[in-house]
């Protein structure tokens, strides 16, 4: 990983980070009081590994009291094994954080006070879209949990700094004193995949068969305004001559007449598309470049 922080995490006992292939989760960094842990899990089903970073606390405390938020950040991001079949240096990742506890009061306070995390908060990396509340999530309540979730672009080159906020800012003195402030609570971290039906979009034609296979994988756009699809066009990916289309999994096509891929004019190029069945395909120089077509 990229530009690793520093450790302070209250009285943080283990100093690791995880590069973590798929199907694997481990519990790596402890706290002092006992009562808290953070579990890292990272996992997917491509061949790259999810990468969460070291968590660095940003508060005054450890812990969280109607006066104090629990304030700590990590960076997310992901790599390629030199034998990586994935072509695209940006990868769609779930990011999930979860509370559990055996206290309600606890976890209804945090619910009710907005906890929660956003990826890149200063804006330093995304574009107006995901560096909106797309980029977000609010604490939401489980079943002895609350769950914050957000799925998101990360980028294999820059590491894309998280901030949590635990509050329990709307709890009154009398109520944390007799209720929660005894209360124990654990703190897990996972990112993975995103889920099975969250909608994607490929591009398909005669290199794919007019299907849907991971080598055409299209990756939301990081840096644009609003909710977009991009394909980075690399050398050698698809054969000159050859027809294509964009496609979601949800079967909404890029509009007629196919494209024809010529290596001189798209290698280099990032190919966008909005997901609109009535929106043309664009080709840009870089991800920020506006679109003019659509």
């Amino acid at each position: 990983m990229k530009n690793k922080k520093n450790i302070a995490l209250g009285a943080l006992v283990a100093v690791l980070g995880t590069s973590v292939a798929m199907g694997t989760s481990y519990a790596l960094y402890s706290v002092t009081p006992a009562d808290q842990v953070i579990h890292i899990g990272a996992n997917t089903n491509q061949d790259i590994e999810l990468v969460v970073g070291e968590v660095t606390n940003a508060g005054a405390t450890a812990v969280v009291s109607p006066e104090s938020d629990h304030v700590f950040d990590f960076d997310i991001g992901f790599n390629k094994p030199v034998n990586s079949t994935y072509t695209q240096s940006v990868y769609l990742a779930k990011l999930t954080v979860t509370v559990t506890s055996e206290n309600d009061s606890l976890l209804q306070g945090m619910v009710s006070a907005n906890s929660g995390f956003k990826v890149d908060p200063d804006k330093a990396y995304y574009g107006d879209y995901w560096g909106g509340t797309a980029g977000e999530a609010k604490f939401v309540a489980g079943t002895g949990s609350v769950v914050a979730s957000v799925t998101v672009p990360i980028d294999e080159t820059v590491d894309l700094d998280t901030k949590v906020t635990l509050s329990l800012s709307g709890m009154d003195g009398s109520t944390f004193a007799t209720t929660v402030a005894d209360a124990t609570y654990n703190i897990s971290i996972d990112l993975t995949a995103p889920d099975a039906d969250y909608g994607m979009a490929y591009i398909v034609g005669g290199d794919s068969g007019w299907e849907t296979i991971d080598k055409y994988l299209m990756v939301p756009n990081p840096k644009a305004s609003q909710y977009e699809w991009s394909y980075h066009m690399e050398a050698g990916l698809l054969t000159g001559g050859s027809q294509f289309k964009c496609k979601t999994t949800n079967e909404t096509w890029s509009p007629d007449p196919n494209w024809t891929y010529v290596a001189s004019d798209m290698d280099g190029k990032y190919l966008r598309w909005d997901g609109n069945s009535t929106h043309n395909m664009e080709l840009t120089a870089t991800l920020e470049d506006t679109v003019t077509n659509w």
